[in-house]
């Protein structure tokens, strides 16, 4: 300003603002008596300062809606939802579906890990998501963690306890690890709570009934069917049917479910019931008649026509079972489980012409599976052709092994499995010591090439392999069962009493096993071992109580 305009100004004693540019600047400039005096005008300023915290507020999630959208490939993300504050719930349970529905992608991949974060970071933003917090639970499980498995599912009932889908779920998990006493004190507790809805309590009260069973205690199981008011349910008929059959009923047992299959025919819990019920009192006619309605039933189901495989190689119907296979095999698609299931019964049953039909097929189709060769060589050594076994294992590429650790793990076991038939033990302890380094062995595992160790005479081996499988999942009562029978037949008296008290305490321990286990540990020789009282007293109890539950 020159000289003569702030003189006027002055003069005047009026207050000007800026011109141009600064009238946006909430500035006042006055000069009183010829001094010049700025100051601040308020309601523009906090106007300014809005105006400046709302556009970085709009750079900062129009930067951030960007980044999700195409950096993390969250396409369902709206901006409108992550801006407005009363949104911000949208936000969150679309991000969580998302994060949920990566891990399952991850998973898929083959990154298990990774699926893992993303499956809590979804579920942390979404707490009730149900097929979220059950594939979380599958995939702990799998990576041998129930307890976290169970961590997740007991969180779980904060949001989902009246869900029935997610209970059966949860008291599924709690059974099959072997937790009867949970499932009972759990199941009461929320029995007693009057939200709780018909649909829920019926799952609860079978749950419960469920675990009374497996514990044997059938008066008690019968109780529950009856209080829960669940006697009518297809599960519960199907039960009851079971009691009856432990409690040694046969014929009752098998006249009530097939009373059950005539209102529910295609029920296929009560069919491969009944299957495994005709399969073990050797009535094949009829096992071959149920294998055959559940193959209608379930055309696309492999167990029912691998249980007919069975049935027909056991009447030495040769011809039949030759249909079955090139019946499954002319498919146009070869399915991956059902040739699962075919090459398992070619194992099992020593039939190398079928197992080596199996693979040819699938390397002439040039399908990606390298599982019919291996099943192909369990066929030689449940054949005990051993050499042909170790031929066809060492022609496999070196590279693919290399690559792939798990492949690796089960060609060795199964060459050492071979090495020991063949006698050759420095050959065979070598690949024993390769499996057993792998990272990712699991119990059912050990228990398989165990069991094939034993039948090509390699006892003491196969112990050590089931001591680490009784370590890897202490609930495993088939692996603890065969290592309590294997120290047995080795006299390992230092280690047998405790693993006879951990199995005398599981379901319905095999009374044969307690019963040499209790005859060999009475001996004079261990009078003075300080584990063998309670380890006696373990086994009488087991099998005082198994004496109350009839034999079949």
């Amino acid at each position: 300003m020159t000289s003569s305009s702030r003189h006027k100004l002055a003069e005047s004693g009026a207050s000007a603002r800026l011109s141009g540019w600064r009238k946006i600047l909430p500035l006042r400039v006055s000069f009183p008596e010829g001094h010049r005096r700025v100051r601040l005008h308020w309601p523009e300023t906090v106007a300014m300062l809005l105006g400046i915290c709302l556009t970085s507020y709009g750079v900062l999630t129009a930067t951030a809606y960007f980044f999700v959208k195409y950096n993390r490939g969250f396409d369902a993300v709206s901006y409108a939802d992550l801006t407005l504050p009363h949104r911000w719930h949208n936000y969150r349970l679309k991000s969580g579906e998302f994060q949920i529905a990566e891990g399952r992608r991850l998973l898929a991949g083959g990154d298990p890990r990774a699926a893992l974060a993303s499956y809590r970071s979804g579920l942390a933003k979404i707490p009730d998501h149900r097929a979220g917090r059950l594939e979380l639970a599958q995939l702990l499980t799998g990576a041998a963690r129930p307890d976290l498995a169970r961590e997740v599912l007991e969180h779980g009932l904060t949001w989902l306890e009246n869900d029935a889908v997610y209970l059966r779920a949860y008291f599924g998990f709690l059974l099959q690890q072997q937790l009867d006493d949970d499932v009972r004190s759990r199941g009461t507790d929320l029995l007693a709570r009057p939200t709780l809805s018909p649909e829920s309590r019926a799952v609860i009260s079978l749950a419960i009934a469920s675990a009374h069973y497996f514990r044997g205690q059938y008066d008690l199981a019968e109780d529950r069917i009856r209080a829960g008011q669940i006697s009518q349910t297809i599960e519960a008929r199907l039960l009851s049917a079971q009691l009856e059959w432990e409690r040694g009923y046969p014929a009752l047992a098998l006249q009530y479910i097939r009373t059950l299959l005539q209102d529910a025919p295609n029920y296929d819990p009560a069919l491969a019931q009944l299957g495994q019920w005709l399969r073990s009192t050797h009535q094949f006619a009829e096992f071959r008649r149920v294998c055959l309605l559940r193959l209608l039933a379930q055309p696309d189901n492999p167990a029912p026509q691998t249980e007919l495989l069975y049935a027909l190689h056991h009447a030495a119907d040769y011809a039949g079972i030759e249909r079955e296979v090139a019946h499954a095999l002319s498919a146009s698609v070869l399915d991956q489980q059902a040739t699962t299931a075919l090459a398992t019964f070619a194992a099992d049953t020593g039939n190398i012409s079928l197992a080596e039909r199996i693979r040819s097929e699938c390397q002439r189709r040039k399908l990606p599976w390298t599982f019919p060769t291996w099943f192909a060589a369990e066929a030689m050594i449940a054949a005990k052709d051993y050499h042909a076994a170790i031929a066809l294992l060492s022609s496999l590429p070196s590279p693919t092994l290399s690559r792939d650790s798990r492949q690796r793990a089960l060609v060795n076991s199964l060459l050492a499995v071979a090495h020991f038939g063949l006698g050759d033990s420095a050959a065979a302890h070598l690949r024993l010591e390769d499996f057993i380094a792998h990272a990712e062995l699991r119990a059912d595992n050990l228990l398989m090439i165990a069991r094939r160790l034993v039948t090509a005479g390699a006892v003491v081996p196969a112990r050590s392999l089931l001591l680490r499988a009784a370590t890897l999942d202490p609930a495993n009562q088939a692996a603890l069962t065969e290592l309590v029978s294997l120290e047995i037949d080795l006299a390992e008296a230092i280690s047998l009493p405790g693993h006879l008290e951990q199995l005398s305490r599981m379901r319905r321990p095999s009374p044969d096993v307690l019963q040499r286990a209790h005859r060999f540990l009475s001996s004079d020789r261990f009078l003075f071992d300080p584990a063998r009282e309670n380890a006696l007293h373990a086994a009488e109890a087991a099998l005082s109580s198994a004496r109350h539950a009839p034999q079949i």
